[in-house]
Formats: C-alpha cells, sequence, structure tokens
C-alpha cells in the first residue's frame, strides 16, 4: 500500500506530460498552427472533391435538367453520356474550379469549426451539448460560404457546359458575369445559398463531432481505426445531404438562371427570388423535383466526406498541430 501514491503520482506525472498544454502559443507559433491546420483542411477538401468529381458533375447537370428531358436519368446512362458526349476528361469538366474553390472552403470550414467551438463551448469540447455544437457548425457554414461564395458559381456555371465550351476557365467566366451583371452578378444566389449551407455545414460537422466522441477510439493503432473513420465522415454526409438536399437544389438554379446559350443550363426560367423559385419548380415538376438528382449527390457526398474528414485527421495527427489552440489568443511574449 505505501507504493501506491507513488504510483498515482507518477501515473499522474506522464499524464500531465503528455497532455495537451493549455498555456497559450508564442504568436508565431500560434501563426504555424494555424498555417498548418489551414493546410490539412484545403489538401483534405481538394483530394475529396477530385476522388468524387464525376459523380458532383452529373449531380449538378441533373439539378437545372429541363423539365421532361431524360438525358441525364439514370446513375449508369447519364455517366455513360457524359462520356459520349465528352470523353474521360468530361467527368473532370470545372473540376479545376472546384478544387480552387474546394480548397479555401474546406480550409476556412475545418478551422472555424474549431474556432467556433471554442469561443462557443469554451475548454471542455468532449461535453459540449449538441446546440452548441450546432451553433458552431452553422456559423461555419455561413463564413466559409460567404468567403469563397464567387468560386462557388463560377464553379457552377462552368460544370453545367456541355459540348463547346462557353467560358474557357475562371477568370474568364468572372469577368464575363462581372462585365454583364456587375460585382452582384458573382454573389447570385448567395441568400439561398446561406439558407441551405448553413444547416448542412452544421449538420455535417455536428454529426461527425459527435460520433466521433463516442465511437472513435483514442488509440489510432486500434484496430480497423481508419474504416471506422471513414464510416464516421459517410455517416455525417448522408445525414446533412439527406436533409438539406432540397435547399442546394434552389441555390444551384438561382445562381445558374438566365445563362447565355451554350451553358448547359439556359433554359432555366427567370426566377424573382428564392421562393419564386421553389413554387416554380414544385408546380412544374411535383416535389419530386426537389430531390431531382439527389441519388448521385449522395453517391458522391458520402465517401466525398468520408474521405475529408479521415484525411484532415490524419494529417492533424501526423502535422502535429492543436485544433483547441485555433480560439485562444497568442502570447503577449
Amino acid at each position: 500500500m505505501a507504493g501506491a501514491p507513488a504510483a498515482t503520482t507518477a501515473h499522474g506525472a506522464a499524464a500531465a506530460a503528455t497532455a495537451p498544454s493549455s498555456a497559450p502559443l508564442s504568436p508565431a507559433d500560434a501563426a504555424w498552427n494555424t498555417t498548418k491546420a489551414l493546410s490539412a483542411g484545403a489538401f483534405a477538401g481538394a483530394l475529396s472533391r477530385t476522388v468524387t468529381s464525376p459523380l458532383e458533375r452529373l449531380k449538378v447537370l441533373k439539378q437545372v435538367q429541363s423539365h421532361g428531358s431524360s438525358k441525364y436519368d439514370g446513375i449508369g446512362r447519364a455517366l455513360m453520356r457524359m462520356y459520349k458526349d465528352e470523353g474521360l476528361l468530361g467527368f473532370w469538366r470545372g473540376n479545376g474550379t472546384n478544387v480552387v474553390r474546394i480548397a479555401p472552403f474546406s480550409a476556412i470550414q475545418f478551422v472555424s469549426f474549431d474556432v467556433y467551438k471554442g469561443l462557443i463551448i469554451g475548454d471542455d469540447q468532449k461535453n459540449a451539448s449538441f446546440v452548441k455544437t450546432f451553433s458552431a457548425g452553422a456559423l461555419t457554414g455561413m463564413t466559409a460560404s460567404t468567403i469563397c461564395y464567387p468560386l462557388d458559381l463560377v464553379r457552377s456555371v462552368l460544370s453545367v457546359q456541355t459540348g463547346s465550351e462557353h467560358y474557357r476557365g475562371i477568370v474568364h467566366a468572372m469577368r464575363s458575369i462581372v462585365g454583364r451583371e456587375g460585382i452582384g452578378g458573382l454573389y447570385r444566389g448567395l441568400g439561398p445559398t446561406l439558407m441551405g449551407i448553413a444547416p448542412y455545414i452544421a449538420i455535417n460537422m455536428t454529426t461527425f463531432d459527435l460520433l466521433k466522441r463516442r465511437y472513435l477510439p483514442k488509440d489510432r493503432n486500434a484496430p480497423y481505426f481508419t474504416l471506422i473513420n471513414l464510416g464516421l465522415g459517410a455517416s455525417a454526409g448522408f445525414a446533412a445531404a439527406a436533409t438539406t438536399y432540397p435547399t442546394d437544389l434552389i441555390r444551384r438554379r438561382m445562381q445558374l438562371q438566365g445563362l447565355e446559350a451554350g451553358t448547359g443550363a439556359h433554359d432555366l426560367p427567370a426566377y424573382r427570388n428564392t421562393w419564386h423559385c421553389i413554387t416554380e419548380t414544385v408546380r412544374t415538376e411535383g416535389v419530386r423535383g426537389m430531390y431531382k438528382g439527389l441519388v448521385p449527390c449522395v453517391l458522391k457526398v458520402v465517401p466525398s466526406m468520408a474521405i475529408a474528414f479521415t484525411t484532415y485527421e490524419f494529417l492533424r495527427h501526423h502535422m502535429d498541430f492543436d485544433p483547441s489552440k485555433l480560439s485562444k489568443a497568442p502570447s503577449a511574449g
């Protein structure tokens, strides 16, 4: 019994040595910590989007397909049609823009979520309530979307081009839109985007955070650690996509309405506002029209989120940055 206190003390000292320090980082270390976190988020997003690009493009094409058209009906038939019309590279048409958009979006998303969690929840994040975690996710979605929105709009425009290229690339598309509509044209559809992306990111990040706390082993060497991580990311992506899909369809149509002939979405009607877009979609296509493209969306989102979350967690471990310090002010020294 005499040795018990010493053993306990030794165990406590070891735990303290391995636990993350609560002391603030120096300005240089804080900047480096943030840089590594942003880099990990950017790479995770770019990798996941590139892998799933064919299904992402198919989802967008189905969303803006005119009522009554069957050009992209059926996953297999639609992918074969894309290949026949545009060749293998057609599956990745617009992916360069996608990566340019998703890399900063993903970086801001992952880092913002940790920052907002620190500001809203504090240090006791393991016992955070659902409401506080969800609030951090919603603020994350609005922050990342507002900053990256022009690239999101241009990505949508380039993705729906079929056959001849009306826009030659990111810069040409942006210049054309600004020349035709002014700077405000780059923010067409921002309102419905924020209405949709806030709950989407909130559900996505909150679901993964809660599942990770409950089911992900603390030991990275545990059996099936990576498979469990992939499964949790896939579950989070499915929950978010299935819940908020109609808002994604509406924001895409608001972004792409009124485009010129040759852009792939020029037959969309002109919508006066978000509500008009919703009512016209339901009137002409029924409630099912609000879920047009849901299947390729889910097939894309599930592996995409699995790859993104798993890659970020892998890089967080190997790049050795501390997400809990992202919301902390650096030390004065």
